[in-house]
């Protein structure tokens, strides 16, 4: 995106509505001095109370969604919705602001609603130069089937209109890779957090004051799960963890809605877990709060969009667990869920994706016997998900699980509760006819069988 002289670079930001995590980093861009940003938007449903069906109830955002950069609501029937659909809201209006009169750029974010695919189009078509961002990823199950083929047909459409990719992550850099879309024309924009508020927010805060609202004791730690109460997101294994923990338990703190309040509710109630607290939906501007309160936050989803580090590739476990041990307030609680490890059945994120027995190569294999494995496994064979960029920078622990906890052990963190997963997939590998004949023939099975943890310590 060439910027001449002094001149701005006239960016056009296409979003389906004002969203409260985009809005931060919209006045950021803004306040570069060499752009010139108009954000425009289908709808502006979120900047008044709607109804937010995994929430499932009627919110409205106490932060300001549009203060801090110019915007504009296009034309349609998006002051008439309350929700996002693939063909609702209708707009118009593309075709005359996406001009070489008034932009020289235009991002649009992904291909859920036909008018990212319509401005892309349009855009291209007047000659602005087409940046796409959006969350998409092959780590975690997809459409398959014709909806699978749909969504490949319309996301071949769209990137072949696109000239530069903005990847938020390695996961999605991959994602754009896999379709052929040149490494070199894939930029970063990574998700981000406005620091800034949350910190100051917290500084704040009267943690005691809130203890003596929420009615508890001030020597007793606090985990909070903060975020919908939805399947993905896991809080029930967070509420079966917790429940295991021996009295005197912490404070266990729910701040969010959704689905499953109704059934973990119920489930506390049965298990007289006095300790329990269901706080409901808190905005944005409470938030800070809670996390000033907490001496843990738990989010045990089975994806994220914006995965945190775990773990497993995590080079000096000990090193990284003393200064968790330093920083916890006594009492404190670690909290982890981790893998799949380097030990588990398709540890490196391709082995066995060919055959069951070739679930552990990356335990066997090494140098070029290990890299002729991957190069004949064709496009996975230089992608993220092959393991190649993690083995060249040396980012496996190669910890078996038992050392995970004997590094906590040694560290002088209290066991509380430690799980297991056990991969299937590992399972047929061990009882394979010709496993005995493998490298790993003798190798404790318990090693190979786990794919992943999840640990509770107290400090």
């Amino acid at each position: 995106m060439a910027q001449t002289g002094m001149n701005k670079v006239r960016l056009a930001w296409l979003s389906t509505h004002p969203i409260q995590y985009q809005a931060p980093l919209l006045r950021q861009i803004a306040a570069c001095p060499d752009i010139e940003l108009t954000a425009l938007f289908f709808s502006d449903f979120s900047t008044r109370s709607f109804v937010d069906p995994e929430f499932n109830r009627t919110i409205k955002w106490d932060t300001p969604l549009l203060e801090g950069y110019r915007s504009e609501f296009l034309p349609g029937t998006g002051a008439q919705v309350s929700a996002i659909k693939a063909f609702e809201p209708r707009i118009g209006g593309l075709a005359e602001r996406l001009t070489k009169a008034n932009f020289d750029a235009v991002l649009v974010q992904g291909w859920q609603h036909y008018g990212m695919l319509k401005a892309a189009w349009l855009a291209k078509r007047a000659g602005l130069q087409v940046l796409m961002r959006c969350e998409a990823s092959d780590h975690v199950a997809s459409s398959t089937g014709l909806k699978g083929k749909v969504r490949e047909t319309v996301v071949s459409f769209l990137l072949s209109k696109v000239d530069k990719c903005l990847a938020i992550g390695t996961r999605n850099r991959e994602f754009y890779l896999r379709r052929g879309f040149k490494a070199e024309n894939i930029g970063s924009m990574p998700y981000c957090v406005d620091n800034d508020h949350f910190r100051h927010k917290a500084e704040a805060t009267d943690v005691s004051a809130l203890r003596a609202e929420l009615g508890l004791d001030t020597t007793r730690p606090v985990i909070l799960y903060a975020s919908k109460l939805m399947r993905r997101k896991f809080p029930d294994h967070l509420l079966q963890a917790y429940a295991q923990l021996p009295e005197p338990r912490p404070y266990l703190l729910f701040v969010g809605d959704g689905e499953l309040r109704a059934s973990l509710e119920a489930e506390v109630a049965v298990r007289k877990l006095a300790d329990v607290h269901f706080l409901g939906f808190r905005n944005q501007g409470e938030l800070p709060t809670f996390y000033a309160l907490a001496d843990i936050f738990v989010l045990p989803s089975i994806n994220e969009t914006w995965g945190l580090a775990v773990f497993e590739h995590v080079r000096d476990i000990p090193k990284v667990l003393a200064q968790f041990h330093r920083i916890l307030k006594p009492g404190g609680v670690l909290y982890a869920t981790f893998g799949p490890l380097w030990y588990g059945w398709g540890g490196d994120h391709v082995s066995g994706y060919d055959s069951v027995l070739s679930g552990f190569n990356h335990l066997t294999l090494v140098g070029e016997a290990y890299r002729r494995y991957l190069d004949g496994l064709g496009a996975q064979a230089h992608s993220e998900h092959d393991g190649r960029t993690w083995i060249d920078n040396d980012l496996f622990s190669r910890l078996k699980p038992a050392q995970y906890l004997q590094y906590l052990d040694e560290e002088g963190f209290k066991r509380l509760f430690v799980a297991e997963i056990i991969d299937p997939s590992a399972v047929a590998c061990l009882e394979h006819p010709d496993f005995d004949r493998s490298p790993l023939h003798g190798v404790d099975e318990h090693d190979l069988l786990a794919s992943g943890m999840t640990i509770i310590y107290r400090c």
